[in-house]
């Protein structure tokens, strides 16, 4: 019964049993015991604790995951379909120190270019600016985005910049996805 306990251990463990009989047979079996007891004590040491060359671990069948996002210094702003503006975590901070609460969006037709600029609570059109998290906001501008023509079936991302002087964000929007009728385009034709 005890041969059957060791073995069920050894498999456990990833070691196949070895039955040899005789003067070794002492030492094997120590020797199998000693390993059993030096593999159990590796997986129970904490993965971070040990740093191995290629992120392997010989006695575990996990490696480490390497951390795929940084932190985003740069502001950007993604246009939603639904009629949303969202600001990254970069922009959140901006907003952040500026105290940003509410907004007013400006258009330039000609230079296609979006310009969100801090205003006063009670300005009859600014926009709220939410801060859900410490890693984005957004507000909600279905009208401005149907006024100037935004016809982006996809989430848009543009990068935007913070004129201090001015309080606002800055970003050009993509041509490509403004209706060619929206105003302010250039009229192709031969007037």
């Amino acid at each position: 019964m005890k041969w059957a306990r060791e073995e069920r251990a050894l498999f456990h463990c990833g070691l196949a049993p070895c039955r040899i009989s005789g003067f070794v047979d002492g030492f094997v079996n120590d020797f199998i015991w000693l390993s059993i007891w030096l593999r159990i004590s590796l997986r129970r040491l904490h993965s971070s604790v040990i740093i191995w060359p290629d992120n392997k671990f010989p006695f575990m069948a996990y490696e480490v995951f390497k951390r795929t996002g940084t932190r985003i210094k740069t502001p950007t702003l993604s246009i939603v379909p639904d009629g949303r503006i969202a600001i990254n975590a970069a922009a959140v901070r901006i907003a952040k120190e500026a105290r940003v609460k509410s907004v007013l969006l400006l258009w330039d037709p000609t230079n296609h270019r979006l310009g969100i600029k801090v205003t006063q609570r009670d300005d009859g059109n600014s926009y709220a600016l939410s801060i859900s998290s410490p890693h984005s906001g957004s507000l909600r501008a279905k009208s401005f985005l149907s006024y100037i023509g935004w016809k982006a079936r996809r989430r848009e991302t543009v990068s935007a910049t913070w004129n201090e002087k001015e309080r606002m964000f800055e970003a050009t929007l993509p041509i490509e996805h403004l209706d060619p009728q929206r105003p302010g385009a250039r009229q192709s034709g031969g007037r």
